[in-house]
């Protein structure tokens, strides 16, 4: 029993213990000369991490240099 329950944790963004993933998420921003970014990595369950990931990916699809990062953590996420 315990083997099956190693990777059983809790998830980031509901709080239910499940088996969540680690993801992580990253924006790039360009504004005219001022340009960023924004990341970090974070444990949730595939189904919660959907919907993160296409706001990820449309927020980069202006810039293309977060699109590959977005696309990555979309297929994972379904």
């Amino acid at each position: 029993m315990a083997e099956i329950e190693r990777g059983y944790r809790l998830c980031d963004q509901c709080g239910m213990y499940s088996n969540p993933r680690q993801f992580t998420i990253f924006y790039f921003d360009l504004l005219l000369a001022v340009y960023g970014w924004r990341s970090g990595t974070t444990w949730r369950c595939p189904g919660r991490m959907r919907g993160e990931a296409w706001k990820m990916f449309f927020g980069n699809l202006i810039f293309l240099l977060g699109v590959p990062v977005a696309r990555i953590q979309l297929f994972r996420s379904y």
